[in-house]
């Protein structure tokens, strides 16, 4: 049970190597700076903690290497790292910590439903294109940042419109996400 608040963030690594017609290639030490300049962010000016969530089994070696690169004792003080379970019940667990989350920051595009659905502020980072797509399609396109330069400034920006309670209509978004599986389901 993690008592402080906290965001949930899930990374990945074998993502950052396929192709996307979005970005070019990601330098690793770079994005280890530009991650590690949110979560401090988060701790240090939010007074938040961090939970990453790894949703497969290559999630954690991309959470390993962040740690790497992170002060250790803000991982000891402010950052968790929430169990890899698989199926049903692992999801179910998975899913409690992003809803109980203040705001959540996700590469995977599961990680990124699930809690657009769930209702909570998500900040997609971009490493295919397909979440991209995910954004653009429920119009919120500015909370799409893709993991090129000195995205963490985005990030950043992004975070502090979660601070000042701009908030999505999530009933409506969620009737047009029903409306639209439940169209495509007929085709099938």
């Amino acid at each position: 049970i993690i008592e402080k608040k906290y965001v949930a963030i899930n990374i990945t690594s074998d993502q950052l190597e396929m192709l996307s017609s979005l970005r070019g290639h990601i330098d690793i030490k770079n994005y280890h700076i530009e991650l590690s300049n949110i979560i401090n962010y988060i701790i240090n000016d939010l007074n938040f903690d961090i939970v990453l969530i790894p949703h497969i089994y290559s999630d954690l070696e991309a959470i390993s290497s962040l740690l790497k690169s992170l002060n250790d004792s803000i991982i000891r003080s402010h950052i968790s790292v929430a169990p890899c379970i698989q199926g049903d019940n692992g999801a179910n667990y998975l899913f409690s910590i992003y809803d109980k989350s203040e705001f959540v920051i996700g590469t995977r595009l599961h990680s990124n439903i699930c809690s657009i659905a769930l209702g909570k502020y998500t900040i997609g980072l971009i490493a295919l294109d397909r979440l991209k797509y995910l954004y653009d399609f429920l119009n919120i396109s500015d909370r799409a940042i893709i993991l090129e330069g000195n995205f963490s400034v985005k990030v950043v920006e992004q975070i502090k419109n979660y601070k000042l309670n701009t908030k999505l209509n999530y009933d409506g978004l969620k009737s047009k996400t029903l409306k639209f599986y439940d169209d495509l389901f007929l085709k099938v």
